[in-house]
């Protein structure tokens, strides 16, 4: 079990999650996140991420740590089981989780205005 910050959900083995329901834009979301000494979310597995936002009813767009070309903002390479069908469709270089696609990545400008998810480094 992780020790989490305050306003930070453990979900077990992929680490802290802070889940931010005002929207802005993908360099706002980095700001705010490390705000929070975190970073927009990066998780090592999407499914456990998708699961507690269906499971704890959060709708909506939410940007992570994913860009276009390049991947995670971590360095990791993105794998195409985490964008939703016809996904990328290189609509823009950022990527959010979408409820449309029970939260699976797709991509989109990065001015465009969507809710938050930073992950804390543990």
């Amino acid at each position: 079990m992780a020790l989490c910050a305050e306003s930070f959900i453990d979900l077990g083995a992929i680490g802290c999650y802070h889940i931010h329901e005002s929207s802005m834009n993908f360099a706002d979301a980095l700001l705010y996140c490390q705000s929070l000494n975190a970073d927009l979310a990066t998780p090592s597995s999407l499914d456990p991420l998708r699961q507690y936002l269906l499971d704890n009813g959060k709708t909506g767009e939410y940007w992570v740590g994913l860009v276009r070309p390049s991947g995670w903002i971590d360095g990791r390479r993105d794998d195409p089981s985490e964008w939703d069908e016809g996904e990328p469709n290189d609509s823009g270089a950022c990527a959010r989780l979408r409820d449309s696609s029970d939260f699976k990545a797709a991509d989109h400008g990065c001015l465009n205005s969507y809710k938050v998810i930073c992950e804390q480094e543990v």
